[in-house]
């Protein structure tokens, strides 16, 4: 016995929607956990002066985690493993050269 499988519009459209609304909600759950596993200051031993270390200034805008000040939405950077807003110049034991 063969099924008819011949696809119509209105069920292509149906099943892309479908597959659309599935991305969507998949990637939003994605951003969402990723935020939420992200350090406390506190636990990081963040402070808002930089680090001189073997004659190294660690800050975060020279950290490997930093996010630029343009690619955030306020006035300060972010962190990749750091919750909340990152001043340039502090620094937190998670501190990474560029590497």
């Amino acid at each position: 016995m063969q099924e008819n499988r011949s696809l119509t519009r209105r069920g292509f459209f149906g099943r892309a929607l479908t597959g659309v609304a599935m991305t969507a909600g998949a990637l939003a759950f994605g951003r969402r956990a990723a935020a939420q596993s992200k350090a406390p200051k506190q636990a990081v031993q963040y402070q808002k002066e930089p680090k001189v270390q073997n004659g190294q200034t660690q800050r975060c805008d020279n950290c490997r985690f930093w996010i630029p000040v343009e690619q955030t939405d306020h006035d300060m950077g972010g962190c990749q493993v750091v919750a909340g807003k990152i001043a340039p110049e502090a620094w937190c034991n998670l501190w990474s050269g560029q590497g």
